[in-house]
Formats: structure tokens, sequence, C-alpha cells
């Protein structure tokens, strides 16, 4: 996915997919899983509510910054900021499991 910068009402994040829109105006719709504190920033975990292939399975990193009652999403492109927020989500996702057993 490349940047994503759709303008967001808050209730957007519930749970019907949001459809964002990217720099080549494509439109792909999301699910939101997660919303992860990390080093002073707002990110979110997404998954695709359609994925086409395997490749595009999985979880996809959004800064989320607000503006004003709106909110601004764009792909995380840093790989290694991505995989620290998402590695914070996976482990948050292993602690439930373990209290709910």
């Amino acid at each position: 996915m490349t940047d994503k910068d759709e303008m967001l009402p808050e209730e957007a994040f519930e749970d019907e997919p949001l459809e964002l829109v990217d720099e080549d105006g494509k439109t792909e719709k999301f699910y939101h899983l997660a919303t992860i504190e990390y080093k002073g920033a707002r990110y979110g975990i997404f998954e695709l509510a359609e994925p086409e292939s395997e490749e595009d399975e999985g979880g996809f990193v959004f800064s989320i910054e607000e503006d004003g009652d709106e909110f601004v999403l764009n792909e995380v492109e840093d790989e290694a900021l991505a995989d620290a927020v998402f590695g914070i989500y996976l482990q948050q996702c292993e602690e439930e499991e373990e209290d709910g057993e």
C-alpha cells in the first residue's frame, strides 16, 4: 500500500470497515484491529477487509494523527518502525490469549 491521507471521523474506528483512498485513487476497505501508543505517537493496526492474495493478508500499520475532530491515517513506510509497532500488537494479543485461558 502507498501513503494514505484520507480524513476520517472518530466513529470510523468502530466495527464497520474503513474505506481509504491511496495516492493512486484506489479505494481499499480496512478493519481496525488496535490502536498502539509507541514513543509518544499513536498507530493503528488494520487488516484488509477483502485481501486479494496471501501477500495482502496480515496487519498494516498506519500512523494516526488528530486534526481537530478528525483523524489522518498514513501508512508507516519505515519498516523497522512498523515492525516495532506490530510486535507490540502481537505481544498484546498473546497476553490477552493467556488471560483468557
